[in-house]
């Protein structure tokens, strides 16, 4: 998500919660934005506002960046229970095929772009929690416990 669509994002919350960031002076607006980039910027337009539009269907309060976290957790357990209803059905369709037995619907199979748009959505979202893992453990953090 570049800066652009992050102003979009942040608009899209303005316009669902019209209070939310009414008062915010120049700097403080220039920091909320800076914020809500640095947190999702790996993250594909298109995934961020889907996150943000169920959010906004739920909920009755403005969200905060956890909230929006969460929504994109969901989305990538759906991508995985999708990848697994995919990869469940072609082992049923290999193993019926191997053994001259009907085929029994044990999944759903994907087309070839939809397993590719999964695949992205898992590799999207795996690379923000890496990051944000990596950001835990960087050098220099302290330990309960241990040496520096």
């Amino acid at each position: 998500m570049n800066k652009t669509e992050t102003t979009a994002i942040i608009a899209t919350i303005k316009l669902a919660y019209p209070y939310c960031y009414k008062d915010l002076t120049e700097d403080d607006r220039h920091i909320l934005y800076k914020l809500w980039y640095e947190q999702f910027f790996e993250i594909p337009y298109e995934i961020m506002n889907k996150a943000v539009n169920a959010y906004i269907t739920d909920n009755n309060r403005p969200p905060a960046i956890s909230d929006i976290g969460e929504q994109i957790d969901h989305i990538k357990r759906k991508a995985y229970n999708a990848l697994d209803s995919h990869n469940a059905q072609l082992k049923e369709n290999s193993d019926s095929e191997k053994y001259g037995y009907p085929t029994y619907n044990v999944g759903y199979l994907l087309t070839e772009q939809q397993l590719a748009d999964v695949k992205e959505v898992l590799r999207v979202c795996e690379n923000r929690q890496l990051r944000i893992s990596e950001m835990l453990w960087a050098k220099g953090t302290k330990r309960i416990g241990g040496k520096q």
